[in-house]
């Protein structure tokens, strides 16, 4: 049987910055490499991303409800055994709201969306979107429920390649100051 070593190394910087009270703009750069002593592994010996990604983050508490928001922007280069390296470039952004209903019922709605395209080397394009509705409320001293339902759909295109997906999830939750279930 044969064995292989594979080294992966990442470096990474980020920069948050808070402009006021409720805008907050960051920055990333990231540098991640894989290395193979031979080609007979799962990768390449040699493959490399270097990515940057900018965005804002914006909240705000009213007075009965919060609002939360986000944007984000990438774009990176992916290089892959020796073979023309590819560009990136995507977009991603959430938002949500959330407020005090009926008799201490937490209501929360969210939506988030993401675009993300590779070029050259490698051809692919994935999209998502999604949202979601929670609520939650106190039942007893110090025990709170939650109920989330979730949907999510998701194309992802590559050369040859069509895949579509939606998905729907519901959850359940009972928590404690102490004890999460």
């Amino acid at each position: 049987a044969g064995e292989g070593r594979l080294t992966l190394l990442t470096f990474a910087g980020q920069v948050p910055y808070a402009m006021t009270k409720n805008l907050r703009v960051n920055g990333q750069v990231t540098r991640a490499s894989t290395r193979a002593p031979t080609a007979g592994v799962v990768v390449s010996p040699d493959s490399s991303l270097t990515s940057g990604q900018g965005g804002l983050t914006y909240s705000h508490a009213f007075r009965r409800w919060q609002f939360q928001s986000s944007y984000s922007g990438n774009v990176g280069r992916f290089h892959y055994n020796g073979a023309n390296p590819s560009r990136s470039i995507g977009h991603s952004g959430h938002v949500s709201a959330s407020f005090e209903a009926l008799r201490g019922t937490e209501i929360t709605a969210s939506a988030r969306g993401s675009w993300q395209r590779t070029k050259d080397g490698f051809q692919l394009e994935n999209r998502e979107w999604g949202m979601g509705l929670s609520a939650s409320r106190s039942v007893a001293a110090g025990w709170r429920i939650r109920g989330t339902y979730n949907f999510e759909k998701t194309f992802f295109d590559t050369t040859n390649i069509r895949f579509r997906s939606s998905d729907h999830g519901f959850s359940v939750t009972a928590t404690h100051r102490r004890v999460d279930m």
